[in-house]
C-alpha cells in the first residue's frame, strides 16, 4: 500500500548529523472530517476522490465516506485528511526551512526508511591515500547570487497514486484493473539542501582537475549537426576512425560489446549528439550503456538525472553501478569504504578496483550470516548506500557543490574522482511530477533540479544531463499517471542546454504512431528536422552472447507467426468447475453495459483470467481455496499442466504471469507439489539466490522461479534459465517482448557450457472442451447453466449430465440440432424429454425439476417451433463462441506482430550507427500479413489419456490436501 507521512526534521548545530521521525497520517478521522481516497488497486479509479466521513462501521472496521455518487466503505489506511489550505503569499520568495519541514508525501515503503547518521559515520575512516598526485586547488571569485524569479506556473494534478490496500466493500470483480506499469510518485522535499547560516559564507567556486576520464580520439569536426542529410554518412566516418571494437578503442579493457561501445562514443561531451533514442533489443547491455554515459560526464556541472518505471528497476540501476568500475562507483568506495568491502568481496576493495564486482560474495554472505538476515537485505542497504552517496545531499548549496566540501575530500582522497554534480534517481511519475513542480518561491522542490535551473526559462530539464530507462513509459496511455507524464514529455521535449537519452527495446507497444511520438520527444526543438543522428539501434542476438531459443526463434524480438504456434503453445482443456465458471463470466462479459463499454482489448484481457482460476483472484480464500488444492485439474486446469510439467523436467524454469491470472494461487500450488517432488520454488525475494551461478546453475537449490508480470516486466534479469513459461497471453505485443526476454540476456547463460546454452518458451493456452465445438451437447450444457441453482451445481456433474444425454441421443443419430429437433417432434418425443430431464436430475442429484427446467423449457421450443435452427447452431459454433479468450488475445499479438515490425523495420534501419553495426545483424523482419481466414491453432480433440488421470490423483497427494472428488461450492456467487 502506498505510504504518506509527515516528517520532521531538525538540524543538529554539533555536528550536522540529521534525524528524522515519522508518524502514520492515516490516524485521528473523526466524523465530519474532510478525507481523500488513495491507494487502492481494484478501485483505481475512485482515488484522489474527495469526501466527508459520516460514521464508522466497527463490525467491519471501516469508515462511511459521502462522495458526489453514493457512500463507499473504506478502511482507515486509505483515507488521508484533507490538511486546511494555506494562505498564499503575494509575492514568491524563498523561505529558509528551520526547524519543521512542511509535510512529504511518501508512497514507497523503502523510502520511508530512517536513517540516523551519527558522528561516528559520518567521520567514517578511509582508505590509504595513492601515489597519484593532484593538481593544486584554484579559487575564483565569488559569482553574484542567482535572482528570485517570477511566479511559477502551477504544477500538474497529481494523479492518483495506488498501493497493496483493497478496502471498497463490493462484487468481487465489480472493478477490475489493468497491470501496473508505473508506480505512483515519492517524496520529494523542497528543503533537503541542508543550508545553515555557515553555508552563506561557502559561496566561492573550488577548481579541481578531472581523475580518471578516457581519453576519446578527436575524431569529431563538428562538419555536420544531428537533423542534416548529410550526417549519418558523417557520424559513419567518425565511428570508423574512432576504432570502436578493437585494441584502439577508448573502451579496449572494459568488456564492453560493439554496440555498446558505439552508443557510449555518441553520448559524450565531444560529440555533436546530444539527444538519442538508444533502441537496442532488452537484455543487450543497456543498463551498462547507461553507467558509460554517465562516466562520460562525469566531470559535467550539470547534475544527472536518471529516471526509471520503478524502484525495482532503480535498485537494478544501483546494483550494476556497484558491479561495474567507473568514476562514480570510485567515490562511492572512498566515500564509504567499508560498504564498499562488502560489495567487493575483499577487505580493501582497492585490490579490485577495476574488475567487476559480484554482490553474490563470500563477503558480503557472511554478513548476513552473522546478522542473521537474508543476503538481500544486505544487498538491498548496499543499494541504499551508494543511492544516498550519489545524491550528495549535504554536499550542494546554491545550486553547487560546497567547495569545502570538495576541498576536504580532495585532501583525504588525492586520488579519487569527485563529481561536480550529484545523480538522482527518479521514477517517472516523480519525474514529471513533484520534482518538477516548482513551489512558491519559483524554484524547483527537488535540490538536484535547482542546479543550472534558468529563472527566465522556467525548466527544471534545461542544462540537466537526463537518462531514461524505458523511455516508451512516456508515450503509451496511462490513465492514472497522465497528468505526470504529459508535464514530463513537454518538459523535455523544450529542454535546452540538455543531454537527453532515451532508452528502449520496445519503442512501440500496441501503435504503431507510438514510435514516432517517442522519437519527437527525444528530438525536441528539432523534432521538424530529420532522424539522422537521433536513433541507435541493435536487435541482433545471433551470437554465443545470448542463449540459442529452441524450438522456436524470434519470440523476444517479438516476431510471431502461425507457423511457430505448434512448438510454441501448450493447450489445456477447461473441465468442471472452471469451465462452468468461465462461461458464465463469458456471459456476463456480453451483457453488462459497465463491460461492454470497455474496449475489446481490455476486456479480453480481464476475460482471460478466468481461463486461469475459476474465481476472482482476491477471493481464493477459505472454502474456495480448499477445493482448488483438492482438484486443481477441476478449477485452474492451466495450472495443473504448468505444476506437472515443471515436475516433471529436472532443469531451471521462470513461471511469469500477473497477480490479476492467480499468481498467489499457482505460487503455492508449486510450493506444495515441490515438497514433494524434491524441489524448491523462488520469487522474486529469492532472486539474487536463484541467479547464483555458484549455488543454482541448474536449478539445485531453486528449480522454478514464479514471477509476478508486473514486477518483472522491466528491469529484471533471470539467469541460466532453461525454459520460461508465460502463464497468461500478453495483451499487448511489447508485453511479449519484455516478458520472453527476462530470460534472454547478454551473457546470462555463460556459466553453462555451450551445448548447454539454449533456452525454450512455452505459452499456455485453454480451449473449451470437444463437445462445445458440436451443437446438441453445446446446447444441453449451455441450457444447464441457465439454471438459477447453477452456482451451487458442481462443474463436473454439468459436464457428466451432459454426456449421458448425449449418449442417448447418438442411439437415435442425432448429430446435429436439426437431428435434435427431429427426434423430439417423433411421436417418442415427449418421453424424450421426460428421459433426458430425469437423467440429468438423477446425475445433479436433486430431488426437485429446478437445475433442469431450463433445459426441459428449450427442448419443448425445439418440438413446438420452427426456429431457425443452422442459424441457432453456427452462432453456437462460431469462432468467438468456440474460442476462448486466450486465443482471441494470440490472434491480436499475431496480427500486431506484422502490423508494428514493419515501421519499426524502416525506422532502425535509419540509425546512425547502422553501418558500424551492419555486421552483427539486421533488425527483426516483420512477418507477413495474416490471412483473415487463417487459423491460430487447430483445436485439438480431447484424448482422456490414462496419463492425464492419473496426474490428478498425483497432483492432490503432493498438495497434502485431502483429495474430494466433487465438493460443491455453495458459497459462491455471481
Amino acid at each position: 500500500m502506498v505510504a504518506r507521512a509527515k516528517a520532521k526534521a531538525k538540524t543538529s548545530a554539533s555536528n550536522g548529523a540529521r534525524v528524522r521521525t515519522a508518524k502514520p497520517r492515516t490516524s485521528a478521522l473523526e466524523v465530519g472530517d474532510s478525507v481523500r481516497l488513495v491507494g487502492l488497486e481494484a478501485f483505481a479509479a475512485l482515488n484522489g476522490r474527495r469526501g466527508k466521513v459520516v460514521s464508522f462501521d466497527g463490525a467491519r472496521q471501516r469508515w462511511q465516506v459521502a462522495l458526489e455518487d453514493g457512500v463507499k466503505n473504506v478502511l482507515a489506511s486509505n483515507l488521508r485528511k484533507e490538511p486546511e489550505s494555506e494562505k498564499p503569499q503575494a509575492t514568491p520568495q524563498r523561505m529558509r526551512q528551520v526547524g519543521k519541514r512542511p509535510p512529504m508525501e511518501d508512497s514507497s515503503p523503502k523510502r520511508r526508511r530512517l536513517v540516523e547518521e551519527s558522528d561516528a559515520q559520518s567521520a567514517r575512516p578511509s582508505g590509504d591515500a595513492g601515489a597519484a598526485s593532484q593538481a593544486k586547488p584554484q579559487v575564483k571569485p565569488k559569482e553574484p547570487k542567482r535572482p528570485k524569479p517570477p511566479k511559477a506556473p502551477k504544477p500538474p494534478k497529481a494523479a492518483a497514486q495506488t498501493g497493496k490496500a483493497q478496502s471498497l466493500d463490493e462484487d468481487d470483480d465489480d472493478e477490475l484493473f489493468d497491470v501496473e506499469e508505473l508506480e505512483g510518485e515519492e517524496e520529494v522535499s523542497d528543503s533537503s539542501e541542508e543550508e545553515d547560516a555557515a553555508d552563506e559564507d561557502d559561496e566561492e567556486e573550488f577548481a579541481w582537475e578531472p581523475v580518471g576520464a578516457l581519453q576519446m580520439p578527436q575524431v569529431w569536426s563538428g562538419a555536420h549537426k544531428p537533423g542534416e542529410k548529410a550526417f549519418a554518412a558523417y557520424a559513419s566516418r567518425c565511428l570508423a576512425k574512432a576504432g570502436l571494437g578493437t585494441a584502439d578503442s577508448p573502451f579496449a579493457g572494459l568488456k564492453m560489446r560493439l554496440h555498446q561501445e558505439s552508443a557510449s562514443f555518441l553520448l559524450h561531451p565531444e560529440s555533436p549528439v546530444t539527444r538519442l533514442l538508444v533502441d537496442h533489443a532488452t537484455g543487450t547491455g543497456k543498463t551498462l550503456i547507461m553507467l558509460r554515459i554517465l562516466d562520460n560526464y562525469f566531470d559535467d556541472a550539470r547534475p544527472k538525472v536518471v529516471i526509471f518505471p520503478k524502484d525495482s528497476v532503480c535498485d537494478n540501476f544501483y546494483q550494476e553501478l556497484l558491479k561495474w568500475p567507473t568514476r562514480w562507483r570510485h567515490f562511492f568506495c572512498f566515500l564509504r569504504p567499508a560498504e564498499a568491502s562488502l560489495a567487493s568481496g575483499a577487505k580493501d576493495w582497492r585490490r579490485k578496483r577495476f574488475e567487476v564486482w559480484d554482490l553474490n560474495n563470500d563477503r558480503s554472505r557472511a554478513e548476513a550470516k552473522s546478522r542473521g538476515a537474508r543476503l538481500e537485505k544486505v544487498i538491498a542497504e548496499l543499494t541504499e548506500s551508494i543511492r544516498e552517496a550519489l545524491e550528495m545531499k549535504h554536499a550542494i548549496c546554491g545550486g553547487k557543490v560546497k567547495a569545502k566540501v570538495a576541498r576536504d575530500f580532495l585532501e583525504a582522497h588525492p586520488d579519487a574522482p569527485m563529481p561536480r554534480a550529484p545523480l538522482r534517481a527518479f521514477r517517472y511519475t516523480t519525474a514529471g511530477g513533484g520534482a518538477a513542480a516548482l513551489g512558491r518561491d519559483g524554484w524547483p522542490k527537488s535540490p538536484i533540479l535547482k542546479m543550472g535551473f534558468d529563472v527566465a526559462e522556467l525548466n527544471p530539464y534545461s542544462g540537466k544531463v537526463v537518462i531514461m530507462d524505458e523511455c516508451h513509459n512516456l508515450v503509451r496511455p496511462n490513465q492514472m499517471y497522465e497528468d505526470q507524464l504529459g508535464h514530463l514529455r513537454n518538459l523535455l521535449h523544450d529542454a535546452t542546454r540538455t543531454v537527453l537519452a532515451g532508452f528502449t527495446g520496445t519503442p512501440v507497444g500496441n501503435d504503431a504512431a507510438e514510435g514516432r511520438a517517442l522519437l519527437d520527444i527525444i528530438k525536441g526543438k528539432h523534432c521538424d528536422a530529420g532522424d539522422e543522428g537521433f536513433i541507435s539501434c541493435f536487435h541482433a542476438r545471433a551470437n554465443e552472447d545470448f542463449p540459442r531459443e529452441v524450438p522456436v526463434q524470434g519470440i523476444p524480438d517479438g516476431v510471431l507467426h502461425d507457423e511457430m504456434l505448434p512448438d510454441l503453445v501448450r493447450m489445456h482443456s477447461l473441465h468442471g468447475e472452471a469451465l462452468k465458471r468461465y462461461l458464465l463470466k463469458e456471459v456476463e462479459f456480453m451483457i453488462t453495459p459497465r463491460l461492454t463499454r470497455l474496449p475489446e482489448e481490455k476486456r479480453l484481457a480481464r476475460l482471460s483470467n478466468y481461463c486461469n482460476l475459476h474465481v476472482f483472484h482476491g477471493s481464493y480464500t477459505g472454502a474456495k481455496r480448499t477445493a482448488l488444492l483438492s482438484n486443481v485439474k477441476d478449477h485452474a486446469p492451466k495450472f495443473h499442466g504448468v505444476a506437472k510439467a515443471i515436475a516433471k523436467r529436472a532443469e531451471k524454469a521462470v513461471v511469469m504471469l500477473s497477480r490479476q491470472t492467480g499468481y498467489k494461487t499457482l505460487l503455492e500450488i508449486l510450493q506444495k507439489t515441490g515438497k514433494k517432488r524434491g524441489f524448491k520454488v523462488a520469487t522474486l525475494k529469492e532472486l539474487s539466490d536463484f541467479n547464483d551461478g555458484r549455488r543454482n546453475l541448474r536449478g539445485e537449490r531453486f528449480r522454478v522461479l514464479v514471477a509476478e508480470s508486473s514486477e518483472a516486466g522491466e528491469g529484471i534479469q533471470f539467469k541460466h534459465v532453461r525454459r520460461l513459461h508465460l502463464v497468461e497471453v500478453p495483451a499487448r505485443h511489447s508485453e511479449l517482448v519484455q516478458r520472453a526476454s527476462r530470460c534472454v540476456r547478454l551473457g546470462g547463460h555463460e556459466g553453462l557450457p555451450p551445448e548447454e546454452r539454449e533456452l525454450a518458451i512455452e505459452l499456455h493456452l485453454t480451449q473449451l472442451p470437444a463437445f462445445l465445438r458440436k451443437g446438441p451437447s453445446s446446447f444441453i450444457y449451455r441450457e444447464l447453466l441457465n439454471a438459477k441453482e447453477v452456482m451451487s451445481i458442481p462443474g463436473a456433474k454439468l459436464e457428466e449430465a451432459t454426456g449421458a444425454c448425449m449418449k442417448e441421443l447418438k442411439k437415435r443419430g442425432v448429430k446435429d440440432l436439426v437431428d435434435f429437433r427431429r427426434v423430439l417432434q417423433a411421436e417418442d418425443g415427449v418421453k424424450l424429454i421426460d428421459l433426458l430431464t430425469e437423467t440429468v436430475l438423477e446425475i445433479l442429484g436433486n430431488t426437485n425439476a429446478a437445475p433442469a427446467r431450463p433445459l426441459a423449457v428449450s427442448m419443448w421450443h425445439l418440438r413446438k417451433r420452427d426456429d431457425d435452427l443452422v442459424a441457432l447452431e453456427r452462432n453456437l459454433l462460431k469462432q468467438a463462441t468456440v474460442k476462448t479468450a486466450d486465443h482471441l488475445l494470440l490472434e491480436r499479438l499475431l496480427d500486431k506482430s506484422a502490423e508494428l515490425l514493419a515501421p519499426l523495420e524502416a525506422m532502425r534501419l535509419q540509425a546512425v550507427d547502422r553501418a558500424l553495426l551492419a555486421p552483427l545483424g539486421d533488425p527483426p523482419k516483420a512477418p507477413p500479413p495474416r490471412n483473415a481466414n487463417s487459423e491460430v491453432l487447430k483445436l485439438e480433440e480431447e484424448e482422456e489419456a490414462k496419463e492425464d488421470e492419473d496426474d490428478v490423483g498425483d497432483l492432490a497427494e503432493d498438495l497434502a490436501v485431502p483429495e474430494v472428488a466433487q465438493a460443491p461450492e455453495t458459497a459462491l456467487k455471481t
